[in-house]
């Protein structure tokens, strides 16, 4: 699944064959149901993770799609 290759797989190849969009310089996938593209304001260590805080400056929403949820390590259909 793609949500896989942008979890574990290496960065210079999340984005391959993967058909996107840019807005003000950020990737975008071209198919998603909703983006946010945000100005970064803080990173802050949290255990072996990074925690980033942004202020939005871009969003859009498609509520045509049938959104999924992670629920027990499987996606579930929320309609």
């Amino acid at each position: 699944m793609l949500c896989d290759r942008f979890a574990t797989g290496p960065q210079d190849e999340r984005f391959r064959d993967v058909p996107t969009r840019t807005v003000n310089g950020v990737p975008l996938l071209a198919d998603a149901a909703a983006a946010v593209v945000c100005d970064l304001r803080d990173e802050l260590a949290y255990a072996d993770h990074a925690l980033l805080v942004g202020a939005p400056t871009w969003h859009t929403v498609d509520a045509t799609g049938a959104p999924l949820v992670l629920h027990q390590r499987g996606f579930h259909s929320l309609s």
